[in-house]
């Protein structure tokens, strides 16, 4: 064995044989992890408000009215407030 690592390019040709030996296992292992992808947005978009008086809720559902038939003509306006899920720190 000591005779096989003296020569540079069989102590190369070992280093690579023990990559891939280690490596083989590892890459099966990684392969058959199953990864989880999951949208915040499947859960509702819990930081997504609107106000205003073109906004009504019916049916635990959020109804915006777009355009004002009063008879202006003009489009509705709402507001829309965004809050982060998770704020930095310090703010």
């Amino acid at each position: 064995m000591s005779d096989i690592l003296k020569n540079k390019k069989n102590l190369i040709n070992f280093l690579i044989l023990v990559i891939l030996i280690l490596a083989v296992p590892i890459g099966i292992g990684l392969i058959q992890k199953q990864q989880v992808l999951k949208s915040k947005a499947v859960n509702g978009a819990s930081g997504v408000t609107f106000s205003g008086p073109n906004v009504t809720t019916r049916n635990n559902t959020t109804i915006l009215k777009l355009q004002d038939n009063a008879g202006g003509g003009q489009d509705a306006k709402a507001n829309l407030i965004i809050t982060a899920p998770n704020p930095p720190k310090g703010q």
